[in-house]
């Protein structure tokens, strides 16, 4: 009898623990902001976790012009060494607002904390990034980069791996910047921002454990009737 209880009590205690995750672990590590003119934004000292062997920092980028007309991001360095622009893409309201949106990483396999810079083309009001870290790839190269603009628009024809995750970058300017709806993934942040009257919308979000597709779809909806966005997959 004392045998059987103590067997029973392991197994109410073993019920207790979770299985580990399936795959890459994504983890949103923090949204940052810059506003004035500026042509750049510089994170020093980005909490990043425990150092692991592989472990990718993405950045997803949004920067917001006061023009018919968009800047383009032109570089990233993670601790000082450059980063990999993987994909970018932008729309404008043909009047006085322009949005870019990009993703990026580099590999940062050492330390607890990075420092990012992301620089793009020119003099801009404002501009934002999300901080994320995936570990557990099996390569830091996404399986694929998808990029599209329009009214409310969306790729419908992602390439995932079984097991994989899935980062998006969202922006969008006028008639208005009211909350996005994302297909695809889970938004981590998803504000309007800017400067001196020259507004964005701007939202990052992921989705993990994922199954084996060609045909994965990532969109988004908003009040905003120029939209764009970029979606990255890995594994």
């Amino acid at each position: 009898m004392l045998r059987m209880n103590q067997l029973n009590g392991f197994g109410a205690n073993f019920r207790r623990f979770s299985a580990p995750p399936s795959g890459p672990v994504v983890t949103h590590r923090g949204t940052f902001t810059t506003s004035g003119s500026v042509n750049s934004i510089t994170q020093t000292g980005v909490s990043i976790g425990a150092a692991a062997a592989g472990r990718l920092v993405v950045v997803t980028g949004h920067i917001v012009r006061a023009a018919a007309a968009q800047r383009t991001f032109s570089a990233v360095t993670f601790n000082g060494s450059g980063g990999t622009i993987h994909g970018q893409t932008g729309i404008n309201d043909g009047v006085n607002e322009g949005v870019q949106v990009g993703i990026m990483s580099g590999v940062v396999a050492t330390g607890t904390t990075v420092d990012i810079v992301v620089t793009w083309s020119g003099l801009l009001p404002a501009g934002l990034i999300n901080v994320y870290t995936i570990d557990g790839l099996v390569s830091a190269t996404p399986t694929e980069t998808l990029t599209t603009t329009g009214n409310d628009p969306s790729v419908t024809t992602l390439d995932v791996a079984a097991s994989g995750v899935v980062v998006g970058a969202f922006g969008g300017v006028e008639p208005s910047t009211g909350a996005f709806t994302l297909t695809g993934v889970t938004a981590v942040d998803d504000r309007q921002f800017g400067a001196g009257g020259t507004n964005m919308r701007a939202a990052a979000g992921h989705a993990s454990g994922l199954s084996a597709t060609s045909a994965y779809t990532v969109g988004c909806a908003s009040s905003a009737g120029f939209e764009a966005l970029v979606a990255s997959s890995w594994a």
